[in-house]
């Protein structure tokens, strides 16, 4: 009698047990071309989920703690023609994992990317030596930011146009920090150098400095994103202007000279626009 019950008791704990999670992505499909900005999305089943992972060819990518369960993937910064995988993972409560099949994709933007670029060649600030491929300073609260640095631009409109290039930090007072260079791209590949005379945030965390040009006006309408003809232009503080830009499009900057972003071209209208860019890692520490 008592080995009927310590078998009902086993039975209780391991056949009552809710089944592991289940995650499968639904979007993109497999064996789809993508291109640009992509959302990636999970569907999941299962009790006491606490959150998603998505990885792309086995590195980490973003986690998401609720429904729905997805992910922005930027596929400008990958070579086109190549073939790339998707995983999720689920974690309940207990933490037991369930990871989705594979999703193979192909990457194509053979018809979408920009030819105006913005490049870092060099550059020197608060005594040190800018690596190209990951321009980045440490500085503490308040510090000043000093230096020089040179760009390269290449503006392939129409020979006769030009176009203004600015600067912003990512931090402060958006409308008061951008700053005007008084240079005006012309066409073809041009070199300038550029002064930087900032003041790093109170804050610690990571933030950036931008510069960017497009082919507008006026270098307010970089900077605040919004078309010349759009009469209420700038528009400062709608989440779109350039100070606003997200890790992801900072490091678009660094790897492409672009950024893929929102544009205002008229009163209620938004489109996307690619500006030539590049940014500045400024990571300020105690």
């Amino acid at each position: 009698m008592l080995r009927i019950y310590y078998l009902i008791i086993l039975l209780c704990i391991f056949g009552c047990r809710s089944p592991r999670p289940y995650i499968r992505i639904v979007d993109p499909d497999d064996r789809e071309c993508v291109s640009g900005t992509i959302d990636i999305v999970a569907d999941v089943s299962g009790e006491h989920i606490t959150r998603v992972e998505f990885f792309v060819d086995d590195r980490f990518q973003s986690t998401a703690m609720h429904a729905p369960y997805n992910t922005i993937w930027e596929t400008h910064l990958l070579n086109d023609s190549t073939i790339h995988s998707i995983v999720a993972k689920v974690y309940d409560r207990a933490e037991r994992v369930g990871i989705s099949s594979p999703v193979w994709v192909m990457v194509d933007n053979t018809h979408g990317k920009p030819r105006n670029t913005l490049h870092l060649v060099s550059g020197r600030i608060n005594n040190t030596e800018l690596e190209v491929s990951d321009p980045s300073i440490v500085v503490h609260p308040g510090d000043n930011i000093t230096g020089e640095v040179l760009i390269r631009a290449d503006n392939v409109g129409d020979p006769h146009w030009g176009a203004p290039l600015g600067g912003t930090p990512s931090w402060g007072d958006h409308i008061m920090n951008y700053w005007e260079t008084d240079i005006w791209l012309p066409g073809g590949v041009s070199e300038y150098e550029i002064d930087i005379f900032l003041q790093a945030p109170e804050n610690t965390g990571s933030c950036y400095i931008f510069l960017a040009w497009a082919h507008e006006t006026d270098c307010s309408h970089v900077m605040a994103l919004s078309y010349w003809r759009y009469k209420g232009s700038p528009e400062w503080h709608d989440g779109y202007d350039i100070a606003d830009w997200t890790d992801i499009q900072a490091q678009m900057a660094i790897d492409s000279g672009y950024v893929r972003s929102m544009y205002r071209y008229d009163d209620i209208g938004y489109g996307i626009k690619y500006v030539a860019a590049t940014a500045i890692r400024v990571q300020v520490e105690e």
